[in-house]
């Protein structure tokens, strides 16, 4: 794995790995990345850390990479990948996103998507643009701005029936 890793950072400008990880990780995020700037925590529904995943967290802060899962957009809170396994085990984060770090990877859009046929759920991900992030970030606003435009008008209409009964 980590052979084809460094040949995909080396050759293409943004690198994204998808899959089936059997790596448990917690809310880890990997001691390079502490040391960073700026970096996003983590959360995960999945608090335990494994022997395959402290494997992974290890590649990862030697090769640069950053796990997406838990602090994607949409994913926040790290939600479960995979239902199956042990009755005391309601579930488990091994189905992960990983990216080389450059800086320029922008922002991760990641749902969860429930599926009955396999014990894995999917894994839908988009590269959010920065076009796009600014676009949601309009909206957000401008969602926010009608809010308090109506609330306005509730209580401006509230203040007027008042008057009118008075």
């Amino acid at each position: 794995m980590r052979e084809k890793i460094e040949e995909g950072a080396e050759k293409y400008d943004k690198v994204m790995i998808v899959g089936d990880f059997n790596a448990r990780i917690g809310e880890e995020i990997g001691i390079r990345e502490e040391e960073g700037a700026n970096r996003k925590k983590r959360k995960s529904k999945d608090k335990v850390v494994n022997s395959e995943g402290r494997k992974l967290l290890k590649i990862c802060d030697e090769l640069g990479l950053k796990i997406w899962n838990g602090r994607a957009k949409n994913d926040k809170e790290g939600e479960i990948t995979y239902v199956g396994g042990t009755e005391e085990c309601l579930g488990s984060v091994i189905d992960l996103v990983i990216t080389v770090d450059r800086g320029n990877e922008g922002e991760i859009d990641m749902k969860i998507v429930e599926r009955i046929e396999s014990d894995h759920l999917i894994v839908a991900i988009r590269q959010c643009k920065e076009d796009q992030e600014n676009e949601d970030r309009e909206e957000e606003k401008q969602t926010e701005e009608e809010g308090t435009k109506i609330e306005e008008k509730k209580n401006s209409y509230g203040k007027k029936k008042k008057n009118k009964n008075t």
